[in-house]
């Protein structure tokens, strides 16, 4: 893992972008500084319908280091958590551990009684969307 990340936790939103050609990569968003430990958001990122043409993550030799992102959402004061929503356009998401931590072994599963959890909701207008991009499985 790299020695700088941006740690981005606030039980709400991790990271919401409402405007266009934002990159965002390399950061923790729902873990803690170690991107092992859980301080949830209930949803990672949103890319709101005035959103586009936004990088998230990137595609690296080795998942979890950067450009892509450690994401977790499952907030215990929701009941619903997704790791990432787009309801834009032409938006990349790449490369990006969602549901898991920093090593992508250790699995974050949804708070017990949530009524929706995602790692991924490509929803309302969004169209032109590349989500993936990156090597193996998942």
């Amino acid at each position: 893992m790299p020695a700088q990340r941006d740690v981005i936790g606030n039980d709400s939103f991790g990271v919401a972008l409402d405007g266009s050609g934002n990159v965002v990569e390399g950061d923790l968003i729902g873990t803690d500084k170690t991107g092992a430990g859980f301080a949830p958001d209930q949803i990672g990122i949103a890319l709101t319908p005035a959103a586009s043409g936004n990088t998230i993550g990137g595609v690296a030799r080795s998942p979890g280091t950067g450009p892509g992102n450690v994401i977790v959402a499952g907030s215990a004061t929701s009941t619903f958590s997704f790791g990432m929503i787009v309801l834009s356009t032409s938006n990349t998401v790449a490369g990006n551990l969602i549901g898991t931590d920093a090593t992508g072994t250790q699995i974050y599963a949804p708070v017990t009684g949530h009524a929706a959890a995602a790692g991924v909701v490509v929803a309302g207008p969004a169209r032109g969307d590349v989500v993936g991009g990156g090597a193996g499985s998942g």
